[in-house]
């Protein structure tokens, strides 16, 4: 199998578990543009769609994160999609800050050169998105239990500029201009 430019709906079925339908948790890739990238894991995201940007993510991202600064920094990110058998990464990936951190090299990802924006994609991955800011703004989180302190988000609107996945197929590029 191969990874290819695919239709947007073909990969974001990517995000989802086949068996239970469930959302997959996801990996982020940022980078500051000038050469050092970072990655976290993520499960709060959105699938987003209208006529004038075409297929969208929104992804939702504390501001105390590194992340949140980079694409603060760049208005670019890429949303991987991991294969099953990742739980491990994702979770060594989610217990160290890529302020402090390499976590590309630490979580053994391999990160892969994107066609249209400065983050990488994620080798190991069987979906990638690479998308652009058109939008964001502030969003404030409570989570039920013992400890009920807000906390500050920022939802970032991305237009998908690619979309790539493991296909025996081949590539299924539409054409359109929205994949």
């Amino acid at each position: 199998m191969a990874i290819e430019r695919v239709d947007c709906i073909e990969a974001l079925r990517r995000l989802y578990d086949a068996d239970t339908g469930e959302r997959k948790t996801g990996f982020l890739a940022t980078s500051d543009g000038k050469g050092k990238s970072n990655v976290m894991p993520f499960t709060s995201w959105a699938i987003l769609c209208d006529e004038s940007r075409g297929w969208c993510l929104a992804v939702y991202v504390f501001t105390r994160h590194y992340t949140h600064e980079l694409i603060q920094e760049t208005q670019q990110f890429t949303v991987n999609a991991p294969r099953k058998g990742m739980d491990r990464i994702i979770k060594r990936c989610g217990s160290m800050s890529g302020r402090d951190h390499d976590k590309f090299a630490e979580c053994g990802l391999t990160p892969v050169a994107s066609s249209c924006v400065a983050p990488p994609v994620i080798g190991e991955c069987v979906a990638h998105f690479e998308c652009a800011v058109y939008n964001s703004y502030p969003f404030t989180m409570t989570f039920p239990g013992t400890d009920k302190e807000p906390r500050q988000m920022t939802v970032f609107e991305g237009r998908i500029l690619a979309a790539h996945a493991e296909t025996a197929q081949g590539a299924q590029d539409t054409g359109d201009g929205r994949n």
